[in-house]
């Protein structure tokens, strides 16, 4: 039931329904929309998306794929464009939903901008990528490149990873043992969670680097946590807006 999965204010990604492109069934290009209302138990109002400024207006008829981000995780369904229409300011489009949603595994995630204090140790290039336990993270620390910790801040995160900045700079691969605090309303979480470096660079601020982390062998119950954290955070600014 959509009542059991979308609320309105929940983002949405949708991108064209298309047998022939890459084989996938979808277009590689997506656009960002949020849940105005929930009508009934088959459809979805939801605003019409912009791209540079203009509406994306989809012909009426056109099959689509819709990804929610919803307190409950991550789903995907298909739909049709049912109609298209203005109420006050905001242009919106009803969209009938034509199969049952089903959680959704991807590598992209909407990034949280923040500031949280990062905790983390550089281990050796060969440690296993698996999710960190009580049972395991013995292992995970005679790994251990050095017993150094170091420190740095969270300017953003996401399910699939995060970006922060630190006084230390690092080496592209480097695999970390990253250590952090989220806490909201209803979330307080502490993981110890792999990630590997992606990128390293300098910023305007002498001997200040910003690197962005995947994370790694990290299970889905910690990465749903996070994107439940990032999703509470939003409605929290929106209320303050």
């Amino acid at each position: 039931m959509i009542s059991n999965i979308a609320r309105c204010g929940d983002k949405l990604e949708i991108r064209l329904w298309s047998d022939e492109v890459e084989g996938m069934g979808y277009s590689t290009d997506h656009y960002s929309s949020a849940v105005y209302d929930i009508p009934d138990e088959e459809n979805l109002i939801v605003n019409i998306p912009t791209s540079k400024g203009r509406l994306i207006l989809m012909p009426v008829g056109t099959m689509i794929s819709v990804v929610i981000y919803s307190q409950s995780g991550v789903f995907m369904a298909m739909a049709r464009i049912v109609e298209r229409f203005k109420t006050g300011t905001s242009f919106l489009m009803r969209i009938e939903i034509v199969s049952n949603f089903e959680k959704y595994q991807r590598r992209a995630y909407f990034r949280w901008e923040c500031m949280i204090d990062l905790d983390y140790r550089v281990l050796s290039a060969d440690v296993d990528l698996r999710p960190v336990t009580e049972d395991n993270l013995e292992y995970y620390m005679e790994h251990c490149i050095k017993d150094e910790v170091f420190s740095g801040t969270i300017i953003d995160i996401s399910g699939g990873g995060i970006r922060f900045k630190s006084r230390h700079e690092q080496t592209p691969n480097d695999v970390l043992l990253l250590s952090f605090t989220l806490e909201s309303e209803t979330v307080i979480f502490q993981p110890l969670i792999l990630g590997r470096l992606l990128h390293c660079e300098k910023t305007a601020v002498p001997g200040l680097f910003e690197n962005r982390v995947e994370f790694q062998g990290i299970s889905e119950t910690a990465r749903e946590v996070i994107i439940k954290y990032i999703f509470e955070e939003e409605r929290k600014s929106k209320k303050i807006d």
